[in-house]
């Protein structure tokens, strides 16, 4: 930990053939369907992809360190973001699942999964940072995905401008009311569940601007 190299994304065979794919649909001069983006994962979850716990354990016991790699983190998904913006036309460029969570052009994604880990501090400090650099990236704004318990960063996100709209599934949905109360302004993509029926979802539907994603599939 405090060590990490940055990945020399040029010579990366994965990012190559991404964006040969990415040419050849431009290329092809097609306006339907629209380009829908790869999952490009936040600083907070590649971290975890890349440490585990450590780096939870990091932020307490050696923050220089954990302050350090997820500098060098957090750049990546950011550079990739901002080659897909300069290189896919506005109208074309979407994310993420348009089939359900359809976004006007002009705005980002970010997946907030693993927030649900850290207090608010923590996130305020580590990685609030790299969420809003990269959903900033966007003329527009953009989207955090949460599927956990994520209430405790609400007092971060009230104030991240850049957050424009909040997907909740899962665990998360169960939370709809608070994050409606507490960021009244943000849109919200709802995946109903047990915990959220779609009755309920729909009750709220009518003081706020609520996207309802699907049908429930299964128990939050």
């Amino acid at each position: 930990m405090g060590s990490l190299e940055r990945p020399d994304l040029e010579t990366n065979p994965t990012w190559s053939a991404a964006r040969e794919s990415a040419r050849a649909f431009v290329a092809s001069g097609v306006t339907v369907p629209v380009f829908m983006l790869p999952t490009i994962a936040s600083a907070l979850n590649i971290g975890m992809n890349l440490y585990g716990q450590e780096l939870l354990v990091a932020m307490v016991v050696d923050p220089p360190a954990a302050h350090r790699d997820l500098e060098v983190i957090g750049g990546v998904p950011l550079d990739i973001h901002l080659w897909y913006r300069e290189n896919v036309p506005r109208d074309l460029l979407h994310q993420v699942l348009c089939s359900e969570r359809y976004q006007p052009p002009g705005c980002g994604q970010l997946c907030g999964c693993s927030t649900h880990l850290v207090s608010t501090e923590q996130y305020d400090e580590f990685i609030a940072a790299h969420d809003d650099a990269l959903l900033s990236s966007y003329p527009d704004g953009g989207m955090i995905h949460l599927c956990g318990s994520h209430t405790q960063h609400i007092p971060v996100w009230r104030g991240m401008r850049s957050l424009a709209a909040v997907q909740v599934n899962d665990r998360a949905a169960e939370d709809l009311e608070t994050y409606l109360r507490e960021m009244p302004d943000k849109v919200y993509y709802v995946n109903p569940c047990e915990g959220m029926p779609l009755e309920r979802v729909e009750e709220l539907a009518k003081d706020h601007r609520i996207v309802i994603v699907s049908e429930p599939s299964r128990p939050c």
